[in-house]
């Protein structure tokens, strides 16, 4: 145990070297001058750096960007000021010459005003004879024995009225055919005539009392529907007594029908007894389809309209025949266009 304090001991007491020692001074010295110039030249590069960095900074401030937008923004305004500038010259004196005429061309080309003014009904409107506001109106009698000519008279577009005779097998489809069709329909009363021939079922007869003129005419309006009035079927004898008519007028006074007199004798009382009992009333100027000719047709439809530009309306009647209808779909709109207006009969009520 001794022996070992005793080396422990000799360890501790070995000479130590002095911080004073020559060596220790040199060495700290040039610490001290490298530790001096190291933060002389961080120092020196310190204010070096931000000199280089201003520069930077003041190159980057002129941003390349906005003067290149500025170009772009200047090049395609000065480009067609530059190119209106160089057409202007007058050295090519052909070029201009060409380039004249053509807007001289394009300005008179606004044609709508020209085709506007070319339409003729102006021009037909002022041609027109005076009297051209007259009216017309056209009655067909004898529907009820077919609807074979209801597909003409869907190619008329003009208003007529017809005249549906009662009882028959199509009579009640007529009057609603027709009337869905938009035209005007009236009861085609049958009368007793001077020579009692074709006579229809319960034809009024001047034998008959009061009370079966009465129940015909209430039975006749009840099987044609829609009636707005009534025409005679044949009557040059039944139209000529005044009892027999009295009593068909009363039906129609309590009913506010009107009566079209067709006119098929010059001895009908008719009108002065519409007159006495305040009975609508109006009188056939023209029957139109006495020979089935179309070309005596078309003669009497100028003949109705001669009465019409005199009187200021006229009255035709025709029948349920095609060539009737085929007829009047081919000048009705030629008379139109001459200024004759067509009408049903109830609109000419007034005029009477």
């Amino acid at each position: 145990m001794r022996k070992k304090r005793r080396f422990t001991r000799h360890r501790l007491k070995r000479p130590r070297r002095s911080l004073k020692h020559p060596g220790y001074k040199l060495a700290l010295e040039i610490l001290i001058i490298a530790a001096f110039i190291e933060g002389a030249f961080f120092l020196i590069n310190s204010y070096k750096k931000p000199k280089p960095l201003a520069p930077a900074a003041k190159i980057a401030k002129p941003a390349v960007v906005k003067p290149a937008v500025a170009k772009v923004k200047l090049a395609p305004k000065i480009e067609p000021q530059s190119t209106k500038v160089k057409p202007k010259p007058e050295i090519k004196p052909n070029s201009q010459p060409q380039t004249l005429p053509a807007p001289e061309e394009i300005k008179p080309k606004p044609e709508p005003e020209d085709i506007v003014k070319k339409p003729p009904p102006p021009i037909k409107k002022k041609i027109i004879p005076p009297g051209s506001e007259a009216k017309i109106a056209i009655v067909i009698d004898d529907w009820g024995y077919s609807l074979n000519n209801l597909r003409v008279v869907d190619e008329i577009k003009y208003p007529f009225t017809a005249a549906v005779l009662p009882n028959l097998r199509y009579s009640q489809e007529a009057a609603a055919q027709l009337h869905n069709r938009g035209k005007e329909v009236i009861l085609h009363l049958p009368m007793e005539s001077e020579s009692k021939l074709g006579m229809e079922k319960d034809t009024i007869m001047v034998s008959m009392d009061e009370g079966q003129i009465k129940n015909i005419v209430e039975q006749d309006l009840n099987n044609v529907g829609y009636a707005g009035g009534i025409n005679n079927h044949m009557g040059s004898k039944a139209t000529g007594d005044p009892r027999v008519m009295e009593e068909v007028f009363k039906e129609l006074r309590k009913r506010r029908l009107y009566f079209l007199d067709s006119a098929v004798t010059p001895k009908s009382v008719c009108l002065e007894l519409a007159k006495k009992m305040k009975v609508a009333f109006i009188e056939r100027d023209i029957f139109l389809d006495n020979s089935l000719e179309p070309e005596y047709i078309k003669g009497q439809l100028e003949k109705l309209k001669a009465i019409a530009k005199k009187n200021g309306f006229a009255v035709g009647i025709g029948h349920d025949r095609k060539n009737t209808l085929e007829v009047l779909k081919e000048t009705m709109p030629q008379l139109q266009d001459e200024g004759y207006k067509f009408v049903f009969v109830s609109e000419l009520l007034s005029h009477q």
